[in-house]
């Protein structure tokens, strides 16, 4: 297996046990797993450790070019997303390295969203990684 493919269904894992918006990870009396939501849950596979930035930035981007570019908003539309909604932000740093996390909060925290919903991004990304390094 690939690390790319690994990562993802590590992730995949953690959220199939409980799933969030709003927050990168809660823990909630009642619950016996802690509850992800995408970015999160890569961040806690990877452990956010400096040796691993360059294999989640992966990660985050074969995810994000899996549902922005197959079944969510194309880049560009996205691009025009966060021109309207996040002026902050300038397009020029507009990279898919860096904007994969953001793209994948606003993903993963749009309204209607489900865990069915992200449970099938992550296995049409982890499906389109394959088993190759």
């Amino acid at each position: 297996m690939n690390e790319v493919k690994d990562v993802l269904q590590r992730a995949r894992d953690l959220i199939s046990k409980g799933w969030c918006q709003k927050a990168g990870k809660l823990e909630l009396p009642g619950h016996a797993a802690p509850l992800y939501c995408t970015v999160g849950a890569l961040g806690s596979v990877m452990r956010n450790t400096i040796e691993q930035w360059d294999l989640m930035t992966k990660a985050e981007i074969h995810l994000a070019n899996t549902l922005f570019d197959g079944t969510d908003k194309s880049w560009e539309e996205w691009y025009a997303y966060v021109e309207e909604n996040h002026p902050e932000y300038p397009l020029d740093m507009l990279t898919r390295d860096r904007w994969a996390p953001k793209m994948l909060i606003e993903w993963n925290d749009a309204r209607g969203r489900t865990r069915d919903e992200v449970l099938a991004g992550f296995d049409r990304a982890i499906e389109l990684a394959g088993d190759g390094d």
